[in-house]
């Protein structure tokens, strides 16, 4: 197997796998942590409208 930034390196097969699987953990983890965020935010809108109108000075209770 060629590797990708230089064509002149060769890389085994179990560091192709090896890379793979960290790709493949990192994405399921972020996927993971974004599901979590948007559980905890669920419902909140309102709030979260609220304070963003406020940060940008045109909440009514300005």
């Amino acid at each position: 197997m060629w590797g990708l930034t230089n064509p002149d390196v060769r890389v085994g097969a179990s560091a192709c796998a090896e890379d793979m699987v960290t790709l493949m953990l990192a994405e399921f983890d972020a996927e993971t942590r974004f599901q979590v965020r948007a559980a905890r935010g669920k419902g909140q809108i309102k709030a979260a409208m609220a304070l963003l109108e406020k940060a940008m000075g045109t909440h009514p209770d300005k």
